[in-house]
């Protein structure tokens, strides 16, 4: 729907903005006046902030962690790593699906956890928005 939108938008647009070569081409093609090319700004020293303990703590242990990072809305298409996750806990009892981003109190989220709670799935939980700290103790679970 975005990409059939994109030239209607394109043609009042004064300047597009993409953040690689590929996305700038496509704002062009779709009729874009002027483009550049701005990149994403990543704060590197994010990466470096040690784990938050009683996280990495809570996820030791047990079985696989399985790990969603994004806004919980319908075109991350959630219910289908819901349904996945069903099935894995079924090969692998103990396993867990964290989902952390924004969203769990909106229609979808609650139509997700009534899913959850109608297929009887094991081991979901959403976190909402969450520090670095904990975000570190999640991948750095994960990883190991």
């Amino acid at each position: 729907l975005g990409r059939r939108q994109l030239p209607f938008v394109a043609a009042a647009a004064e300047l597009g903005i993409g953040d690689s070569d590929y996305n700038c081409a496509e704002l062009a093609e779709a009729g874009c006046r002027a483009v550049a090319e701005v990149p994403i700004l990543l704060d590197l020293a994010v990466l470096e902030t040690p784990p938050d303990p009683r996280t990495l703590s809570r996820l030791s242990g047990g079985g696989p962690l399985v790990l969603h990072v994004g806004r919980i809305v319908p075109n991350k298409r959630i219910e289908d790593l819901i349904r996945t996750h069903s099935w894995l806990t079924r090969l692998l009892p103990g396993a867990r699906l964290l989902l952390v981003g924004g969203g769990k109190s909106n229609a979808y989220g609650l139509g997700l956890k009534e899913m959850i709670r109608e297929l009887e799935v094991p081991g979901v939980r959403f976190a909402g928005h969450v520090s670095n700290a904990v975000m570190t103790a999640a991948v750095s679970r994960r990883q190991s």
